[in-house]
């Protein structure tokens, strides 16, 4: 199954060639969102199986501008 972004993380969205944290089962995706903003030369990943958890944590990062998670 294609998976348009495997390998290209970095390249195609974070555009940045920071190391990646993987998150999985980050339910709203708090912990996530507290990494990348303590560790902004980092880039984070969280994937949980719910989208509506999910949309917190993406939220709060789209509002405070992260641009590494």
């Amino acid at each position: 199954f294609d998976q348009p972004l495997k390998g290209r993380w970095n390249q195609d969205f974070f555009k940045t060639a920071r190391p990646i944290t993987l998150e999985i089962g980050c339910g709203k995706g708090e912990y996530t969102v507290g990494l990348a903003r303590k560790h902004p030369e980092r880039n984070f990943i969280g994937i949980d199986m719910k989208g509506n958890r999910i949309y917190v944590g993406a939220k709060a990062a789209l509002d405070e501008g992260l641009d590494n998670v």
